[in-house]
């Protein structure tokens, strides 16, 4: 695993003139809070106490896979989850930055009629997340990061070089709307 957050981090060290002590300064500048298989909803809670630890500067968000892929939620529900992730941090007084999902190249795990809703749902998720923008920051992670082997490590994971172009993808979001 790689996180986004390495690369996020350096590049906001270096846009304040502090990246010359490399990963230990990219550190003090984004924080992963990584929650692998989990949903949407399950992130909630963990969310709330997170936000408590504070000061932050804004939230990136990226979830909503494993509520379609693992527990076969539809799209709406999803994104009503994924609002109430925003709400929590909107009432702490926390700018977000929503990401979209990332394509996937769910064949591995689906087949036949399985295969397409899971991959309609996600591109349904992607699209909520992207008509957000009137309301919110939001980072097209979709577009930065299409399929292929040089930016994923599996069918769903994205490699160093795929976790590289969030970090840039978010770190523009930040810049575009001042955060």
């Amino acid at each position: 695993c790689h996180p986004y957050s390495i690369r996020l981090g350096s590049l906001l060290a270096d846009d304040v003139g502090d990246g010359a002590g490399g990963y230990k300064d990219s550190l003090r500048y984004a924080r992963a809070r990584a929650y692998s298989g989990w949903t949407a909803e399950e992130l909630l809670p963990v969310l709330r106490r997170s936000l408590r630890e504070g000061p932050w500067r804004c939230a990136v968000i990226m979830a909503g896979c494993n509520d379609i892929l693992w527990r076969n939620a539809s799209a709406a529900t999803t994104l009503t989850h994924l609002e109430a992730l925003y709400a929590a941090c909107d009432e702490a007084g926390v700018p977000v930055v929503a990401l979209s999902n990332t394509e996937a190249d769910l064949g591995e795990f689906f087949s036949g009629e399985q295969l397409a809703e899971r991959t309609a749902a996600l591109r349904e998720v992607a699209a909520g997340v992207l008509q957000m923008r009137s309301k919110r920051a939001v980072a097209d992670v979709r577009a930065a990061l299409p399929l292929g082997a040089q930016h994923f490590d599996d069918a769903l994971h994205p490699s160093p070089a795929g976790s590289d172009r969030i970090a840039e993808a978010v770190f523009q979001a930040i810049k575009l709307h001042g955060l």
